[in-house]
């Protein structure tokens, strides 16, 4: 009996044994998922953060480049009311309906309109905008996962031409910018009262318009309606962690999750974000400041009339109405895309069709 009761007794401590043994093995892998699980989320918020602060930046600069381009706009409307608040002493007696002063006057307009144009092209240059708000899309990446932002791994796609943040994205006047622009060119001129006498063979009516209008380029207008500024984030990497089966070891040799190197390709966890700005206007697009009026109201949008005898300051209110200073930035939430196929374009998170740069070189005559 009693040899009975001690080999039931040691087959107990053979089965005991055995689900101990089991029991740590499961505490184990669940404790290392748990802490996987958690790795992984930290990767994809640094991702999440990254991409919308970069956007949060690209909104504040659009919306400056809003103000620049609205402050354009005001030039040429100040300098138009000028123009036809009065009728200008033409040249006497060279019997052409040009006025000297007028057209000085015109020349410091456009002098100041320059400066300002210097500043939105500025501040829409590839290294004031898009390289500024990678740079913070980084330091928030680093502050919540250190070194994760400036790691090897971590990229916005910049070598993509698909994608804006690309320094080849976007192209005004040839210059790398935010996003893709074409300036607008205003006419300008004004009514003259000829000098010359009858008997010289000058005699006009009371007045005439300027013999041809003074084109200026002015604001700034999109080619397009499509929303082609975003940012997409890709954070790769494995967390400075320790497992339960490994001590951790950057050299990568260390074991990883029950095997694998935590430097190693099989344990890299990969996270992708997209966030964008949006609900704002920099300036109207192509489809406002279409002359030959096939969409919206034609040139009359884009600051001319052609059927007036001059150019009225008022024409530039219809240009006005397409800028609006009110970007800001959300997350377009998409966590997993293969870059492969999709050629770097996250077209299923973004309205609209993700379309390249525009590089027009015409000019459209407003």
């Amino acid at each position: 009996m009693m040899r009975r009761m001690k080999k039931r007794g040691g087959q107990a401590a053979v089965l005991i044994a055995l689900s101990l043994f089991s029991l740590v093995i499961f505490v184990a892998f669940a404790t290392n998922m748990g802490i996987l699980v958690n790795d992984k989320i930290r990767i994809q918020n640094a991702a999440d953060m990254g991409s919308y602060s970069a956007a949060y930046r690209e909104a504040q600069v659009l919306n400056k480049l809003t103000t620049i381009n609205q402050e354009i706009l005001g030039i040429a409307r100040d300098c138009r009311q000028v123009l036809e608040s009065r009728i200008w002493q033409g040249v006497h007696c060279a019997c052409v309906a040009i006025s000297e002063d007028a057209d000085d006057y015109i020349d410091s307009c456009e002098s100041d309109i320059r400066a300002k144009v210097g500043n939105f092209l500025q501040t829409a240059g590839y290294s004031a905008s898009v390289g500024s708000a990678l740079a913070v899309a980084r330091d928030v990446m680093d502050g919540n996962v250190p070194d994760l932002g400036s790691s090897t791994g971590t990229h916005f796609f910049e070598t993509s031409l698909a994608s804006p943040t690309s320094a080849g994205s976007g192209v005004t006047n040839s210059q790398n910018t935010i996003t893709s622009f074409l300036q607008a060119e205003s006419l300008f001129d004004y009514f003259v009262q000829p000098h010359c006498p009858c008997l010289a063979g000058c005699c006009y009516e009371p007045q005439v318009p300027r013999i041809t209008p003074i084109p200026i380029d002015t604001y700034f207008f999109k080619p397009n309606t499509n929303p082609d500024i975003w940012v997409m984030t890709e954070a790769s990497g494995t967390m400075s962690s320790s497992y339960l089966d490994i001590a951790y070891s950057p050299a990568g040799n260390d074991g990883g999750y029950f095997g694998g190197s935590s430097q190693g390709s099989s344990d890299l966890m990969t996270a992708v974000s997209v966030a964008k700005p949006f609900d704002g206007s920099v300036g109207p697009t192509y489809m406002y400041v279409n002359v030959d009026g096939a969409a919206g109201v034609g040139g009359f949008a884009a600051g001319n009339d052609a059927g007036s005898p001059i150019q009225y300051s008022e024409q530039f209110t219809n240009p006005e109405l397409f800028m609006r200073p009110t970007y800001r930035a959300r997350l377009a939430g998409v966590h997993e895309w293969d870059d492969v196929s999709a050629d770097f374009k996250p077209a299923s998170a973004l309205s609209g069709n993700m379309v390249g740069p525009t590089n027009d070189p015409s000019r459209i005559h407003h």
